[in-house]
C-alpha cells in the first residue's frame, strides 16, 4: 500500500511539473471556490429555483387546464426570505417569465403575477420572528386574495380563477410542508 501511495504520488507531482500553468490555473480556481463559497452556493441556490419554475409548468404543453401547479411563488418566497426582498422579486420574475414561456402561458394574465409577486417579495422580511413554513403559507394567501380580482378585472372567467387559486393554493400548502426544512436564512 505504502509503495502504491508513493508511486501515485509521484506521478501526480510529475504532472504537475509538466504542467505548470494548468496547475496554476487548477490551484487558483480552487482557492476561489474556497474563498467564494459561499457566494457560489448562493448563486447554485438560485439557479436550481429558477430552474425549477422554469420547469414546473411544462405540463401545460400537454394538457390544456388551469391547475396552478408551480415554483414560482416558492421560488420568490425562498429567494426573498434567504437574500431579500430585491433577490426575490428578481428570482420571482424570471421563474414566472420562464415557467409561462416554456409551458406557452406567457400572456396578458402573466402581468398579474409580475405584480403580485412585486408584493410577495416584501412578505418574508415583513414578518420576522416566523417559520419559512409560516411565511410561505402567509404569502401564498397574500398572492391567492391579491391575485383574484386582478384576474376578474381581467376578464378570466370564475371557474377557471377559482380552478387555479385553489390548486395554487394547495399545491403550494403541500410544497411549504415538505421542502420548508431546507431554506434558512
Amino acid at each position: 500500500m505504502k509503495d502504491y501511495i508513493s508511486k501515485y504520488l509521484k506521478k501526480v507531482f510529475d504532472l504537475i511539473r509538466k504542467n505548470q500553468k494548468l496547475s496554476m490555473i487548477i490551484v487558483i480556481i480552487i482557492l476561489l471556490c474556497i474563498m467564494y463559497f459561499s457566494i457560489i452556493k448562493n448563486v447554485l441556490i438560485l439557479i436550481l429555483l429558477v430552474f425549477l419554475s422554469a420547469i414546473s409548468k411544462l405540463y401545460h404543453r400537454l394538457f390544456k387546464n388551469y391547475l396552478g401547479i408551480d415554483f414560482v411563488l416558492f421560488s420568490c418566497v425562498a429567494a426573498s426570505f434567504m437574500f431579500g426582498w430585491k433577490v426575490g422579486m428578481i428570482v420571482g420574475w424570471i421563474s414566472l417569465i420562464l415557467a409561462d414561456y416554456f409551458g406557452n402561458r406567457l400572456s396578458h394574465t402573466s402581468l398579474i403575477s409580475l405584480i403580485t409577486l412585486v408584493i410577495i417579495s416584501f412578505i418574508p422580511n415583513i414578518i420576522t420572528g416566523q417559520t419559512f413554513f409560516v411565511i410561505g403559507i402567509v404569502s401564498t394567501f397574500i398572492f391567492e386574495v391579491i391575485a383574484a380580482p386582478l384576474y376578474m378585472l381581467m376578464g378570466s372567467d370564475v371557474p377557471k380563477i377559482i380552478t387555479f387559486l385553489s390548486s395554487h393554493f394547495l399545491f403550494n400548502l403541500i410544497i411549504f410542508m415538505n421542502l420548508s426544512n431546507f431554506i434558512i436564512r
